[in-house]
C-alpha cells in the first residue's frame, strides 16, 4: 500500500511551561491548519505529532479529507494504537459544509495528559488523485483555560460593555469559581474591580446567559482611553498543585463628548384645576451610525415598582435625532406618591445584526421636577 509520511515537528512545536498556561490565544493562533497533498495513487496517510510534556493537557486532532476513508489511527509514543471507523470520528459531511471542497470533517476523542514524544495519525483513504488533500489542525492545550470574550466593538465613554469569561478543564466548563475582573482605566485612576456572576440580569430582569460555567460583568467607563482587563485566579491539578491562570485584553474606549452634556427636556400639560395631565420627555442625541436607536427611561413607582417610557428612531444617516417619550395619566398615577428629580436612562443601538448599550445613565438630572400630586382623571 502505497503511504505518504509527514514529519510536522516543527510546524506543531506548542508552546512551553508556563507560557502554554497563560498565553491560550497565541497557542491557538499558531497552530494554523497544515494541508497535507498526498502522492498519486496513496491510499494511506501518515504524520508525525510532537507532544511535550508541559504538566497536565490535552492533545485535540481534527481533519478534513476530500478523499473517503477506510480507518483512523493515533499510535502513541508507547502504548497501544487508538482506532476509530470514519463513522466514529465523522464530525460534518461535506454535504452539510459552508465549504464542501474541503471534505469531510472528522474530529478525534481529546487525549487527556498525553504522554510527551511522537504521536503518529495515520488515515487509510481511497486512491488520491490529483487536488486531494487531508487538512490537519493538531493542538496540545493545557488541562485549564481562560476564555475572556469582550466586546468586538470599541465602547464610547458611557457606553455598556458585557465582558464574559469561561473557566474550561480539559474543555468542559468550570461554574465553581468565583473570578473577579480588574480594570484598569488609562493614566493614574485607581483599577476598579467587579465580581464575575452566572446570573447577570438585563434590565427586565431576563437572565443574559444560559449555560453552566459562563461567568459575566457589565462594564461602562468613564473615561476615553486604552483599559487594560484581566482575570486571575488558582486552580489544582492533577498532583494537588496550584496552577495561576490569568487571562487579559486592552479595550479601547473612545471619546463621547455629547454624552457629557446631556440636556433633557420635560414638557408638562396641566388640566382643569391644574391638574397634571401628561408629561412629555425629550432628548437630543448625536446618532454616530445608522440604525434603530431606542431609549428607555425608568422612574421609580410607588412600591417599588419602576414606570418605564421607551422611545425610538430609525436614523437612516449618522447625525443628529430626538427623542420623545410622553407620560399618560395612568402612569403619572404611579408616580404621584413624591415629587421626581431624577431618571435613569439607556440608550441602546440594533444595526447590522447587532444590539449593544451606547450609553447609560443612572439619576439623570431632570431639567425640572415631576411633580407629586394631583393627576387629571
Amino acid at each position: 500500500m502505497a503511504t505518504t509520511r509527514y514529519n510536522c515537528a516543527e510546524r506543531w512545536r506548542p508552546l512551553r511551561g508556563a507560557a502554554l498556561l497563560l498565553a491560550l490565544a497565541s497557542a491557538a493562533a499558531q497552530s494554523a491548519p497544515l494541508v497535507l497533498r498526498p502522492a498519486g495513487g496513496a491510499q494511506q496517510t501518515a504524520v508525525d505529532i510532537p507532544v511535550e510534556a508541559v504538566g497536565d493537557s490535552r492533545l485535540q486532532i481534527q481533519f478534513d479529507s476530500t478523499l473517503a476513508l477506510r480507518a483512523i489511527r493515533l499510535q502513541p509514543p508507547a502504548a497501544p494504537a487508538l482506532s476509530w471507523t470514519p463513522a466514529q470520528a465523522l464530525s460534518l459531511p461535506r454535504q452539510q459544509r459552508q465549504r464542501p471542497e474541503l471534505g469531510d470533517a472528522y474530529v478525534l476523542p481529546a487525549q487527556h495528559n498525553p504522554a510527551p514524544g511522537i504521536w503518529r495519525l495515520t488515515v487509510d483513504h481511497a486512491k488520491a488523485g490529483t487536488g486531494d488533500t487531508v487538512t490537519l489542525l493538531a493542538r496540545q492545550l493545557p488541562r485549564f483555560e481562560l476564555l475572556l470574550n469582550t466586546p468586538g466593538r470599541p465602547l464610547a465613554e458611557g457606553g455598556v460593555g458585557l465582558i464574559g469569561l469561561r473557566v474550561l478543564d480539559h474543555g468542559r466548563s468550570r461554574d465553581d469559581v468565583r473570578p473577579v475582573l480588574t480594570i484598569q482605566p488609562p493614566g493614574q485612576a485607581p483599577a476598579q474591580t467587579l465580581a464575575m456572576t452566572p446570573d447577570l440580569r438585563n434590565s427586565r430582569g431576563q437572565r443574559i446567559g444560559q449555560d453552566p460555567g459562563q461567568f459575566f460583568a457589565e462594564f461602562q467607563p468613564r473615561q476615553a482611553g486604552e483599559h487594560q482587563l484581566s482575570v486571575a485566579l488558582s486552580l489544582t491539578d492533577s498532583q494537588q498543585r496550584p496552577v495561576p491562570l490569568k487571562a487579559g485584553h486592552a479595550l479601547q474606549v473612545s471619546p463621547a463628548p455629547h454624552a457629557r452634556d446631556l440636556r433633557p427636556s420635560l414638557n408638562l400639560q396641566t388640566g382643569p384645576g391644574g391638574c397634571l395631565q401628561s408629561a412629555e420627555f425629550g432628548l437630543d442625541w448625536q446618532a454616530g451610525e445608522p440604525g434603530l436607536w431606542l431609549l428607555s427611561l425608568r422612574l421609580a413607582g410607588a412600591a417599588s415598582e419602576a414606570v418605564e417610557l421607551n422611545s425610538h428612531v430609525d436614523a437612516k444617516t449618522a447625525g443628529a435625532i430626538r427623542f420623545k417619550a410622553m407620560l399618560e395619566p395612568r402612569q403619572l398615577r404611579r408616580l404621584q406618591h413624591r415629587e421626581h428629580t431624577e431618571a435613569d436612562l439607556q440608550l441602546v443601538l440594533a444595526a447590522a445584526g447587532r444590539s449593544e448599550i451606547v450609553f447609560r445613565q443612572r439619576g439623570l438630572r431632570l431639567p425640572k421636577a415631576l411633580p407629586a400630586g394631583s393627576i387629571c382623571d
